[in-house]
């Protein structure tokens, strides 16, 4: 009974592993298991990643047919004023305890921490991009 039952759970398994282990035989090395098993996976994974069995390695890209970029006009400086406005400046929209609630810290480790990322990292200055248009302040990429 015992040889029965067994039987019947390796059957089971049959969907899950006997793709990579159908032509296996005994005499088989490993080098030639890890090669089959990896190719195995790696198709697997490809057609996970890409949708279908396809794999889009081509190098080619899909690139714009000319004209301007699309600009999405985020509005940041209204942004900042809004974030200042809320939680920064002398008299705040939101309490210190809601502030606290939010961010799960106290305003002054929070400019503790902006400050430390501006010195230590440029992407966390405020800049401005090639139209010298306003990017983002450090306020508002730590939030």
């Amino acid at each position: 009974m015992t040889q029965s039952s067994s039987s019947t759970s390796d059957t089971s398994d049959d969907d899950s592993t006997g793709i990579i282990f159908r032509d296996l035989t005994a005499e088989q090395s490993d080098e030639e298991f890890d090669q089959r098993f990896a190719a195995t996976m790696d198709s697997q994974i490809e057609a996970q990643l890409f949708g279908t069995g396809r794999c889009r390695r081509s190098g080619r890209r899909r690139r714009r047919s000319g004209g301007k970029r699309r600009y999405l006009d985020r509005n940041r400086e209204a942004g900042n004023e809004l974030l200042v406005a809320d939680y920064f400046s002398a008299n705040p929209v939101y309490t210190d305890a809601q502030f606290r609630r939010r961010y799960r810290m106290r305003k002054p480790l929070f400019h503790r921490i902006v400050q430390a990322l501006q010195d230590w990292s440029p992407e966390f200055r405020h800049r401005r991009d090639a139209l010298n248009r306003s990017g983002f302040t450090p306020l508002q990429k730590c939030t």
